[in-house]
């Protein structure tokens, strides 16, 4: 299976909220965590649209996910 892997919050966040599981945390690099998602061409397209500010997503639902992935950043060691 390919992952999908950034080391940007947001746009983790971002793919999380628009219903992208999380799969792992590549922490193979000391300083930087890669939040690692099970790659399609869906993701392919909401990351391409992330990078050109073309996603609005509701804050009331994107802050939870926020703190569930700092949960799983500081918690999944």
């Amino acid at each position: 299976m390919k992952h999908y892997e950034t080391q940007d919050f947001s746009l983790a966040t971002t793919l999380q909220t628009m219903g992208f599981v999380l799969e792992f945390l590549n922490r193979e690099n000391p300083n930087r965590v890669g939040f690692c998602f099970k790659q399609t061409d869906e993701l392919n397209k909401i990351v391409e649209l992330f990078w050109k500010d073309e996603i609005v997503l509701n804050p009331r639902i994107f802050y939870p996910n926020q703190k569930i992935i700092k949960s799983r950043l500081y918690n999944d060691k």
